[in-house]
C-alpha cells in the first residue's frame, strides 16, 4: 500500500497553513533546503535583472534576515533544517560583504567631487 501524502490527496489545511502548505511538495524532494533554493532564485533573478550588487545585496540581506528571525529555536529540528540555517547565515554575511564592498568601491572610484 503506498502512502500518499495530503497535497497528493487534496487533504492538507490550507487555510490554517497557507506557506507551509505550499512547501510541502518542494520539503519533500528538498528536504529544509527548499527555501534556501527559493532564495537563490529570487537572488539570481533580481541580479540578472539588475545587474546592481547593491540592490541585490541589499534585498538578499533583507530576505535572510526575515527567514532566520522567522525561525525560533532550535528544538525537534531536523539536520537538514539546521544546515539551512547555517546557509542562510553565510549568505547574510556574503550580502553585507558585497554590498560593503561595492559602497567603498564606488565611493573611491567615483573621487572626491
Amino acid at each position: 500500500m503506498v502512502d500518499f501524502s495530503c497535497y497528493e490527496l487534496g487533504t492538507c489545511k490550507f487555510p490554517q497553513d497557507p506557506f507551509g502548505t505550499m512547501l510541502l511538495p518542494f520539503n519533500s524532494i528538498f528536504g529544509d533546503l527548499a527555501l534556501v533554493i527559493f532564495w537563490a532564485l529570487i537572488i539570481g533573478v533580481i541580479w540578472i535583472r539588475t545587474q546592481n550588487p547593491q540592490m541585490v545585496s541589499i534585498i538578499g540581506i533583507v530576505l535572510t534576515a526575515g527567514y532566520l528571525g522567522a525561525v525560533g529555536g532550535y528544538q525537534n529540528l531536523t539536520l537538514d533544517f539546521i544546515r539551512a540555517h547555517t546557509v542562510g547565515a553565510v549568505l547574510i554575511v556574503l550580502s553585507l560583504a558585497i554590498g560593503i564592498w561595492h559602497i567603498l568601491i564606488r565611493r573611491i572610484t567615483s573621487g572626491a567631487e
